[in-house]
């Protein structure tokens, strides 16, 4: 459920909880309670954050606190390469309004008591990063994506749900 600071509602355009799969996890842990990093430049993201790159919730600006339905949960803890999330927080401002603190963010809500089914983060296309660009003017861009039928082999059910 996202967390906006009162009067930033302006800013804040949305978060992304990656999941962290590091194979030196007690890296990770000078990270922990810091007031973190400006990824806009590439050489200012620490390389052990590169391990934290699969999308586990999203939210944007628009969208509603997200409440899973009574049977069903993300998994949490489930697999031991996720010892951590990261928290990317992205803002929109075309003012350039300056000193702006925030302190937005996530509130997760967990129970040991599981979930017949477990939920999942889709993402179709491509990897977003830096050098995926959309030349200018033009009037249309395709991004293609592939998954194999695999990817799908134990899910008994998925939903996609559209924000307008």
């Amino acid at each position: 459920m996202p967390e906006i600071t009162v009067g930033n509602e302006d800013l804040t355009h949305h978060f992304v909880l990656m999941t962290c799969s590091h194979p030196e996890t007690h890296k990770l842990d000078q990270y922990v309670n810091s007031d973190g990093v400006d990824c806009t430049e590439s050489a200012n993201m620490p390389l052990d954050l590169l391990h934290c790159l699969r999308p586990y919730f999203v939210w944007a600006v628009g969208g509603p606190p997200f409440i899973a339905p009574p049977e069903a949960g993300f998994p949490l803890g489930a697999d031991e390469e996720t010892t951590y999330f990261l928290l990317q927080s992205h803002y929109d401002n075309p003012e350039l309004i300056e000193n702006r603190s925030d302190s937005s963010g996530l509130r997760v809500y967990h129970t040991s008591k599981l979930r017949p089914n477990e939920a999942y983060t889709f993402s179709a296309g491509s990897v977003t990063d830096l050098g995926l660009l959309i030349p200018p003017k033009q009037p249309t861009f395709r991004i293609a994506g592939h998954c194999d039928t695999e990817c799908f082999k134990q899910v008994k059910y998925f939903q996609l749900l559209l924000i307008k």
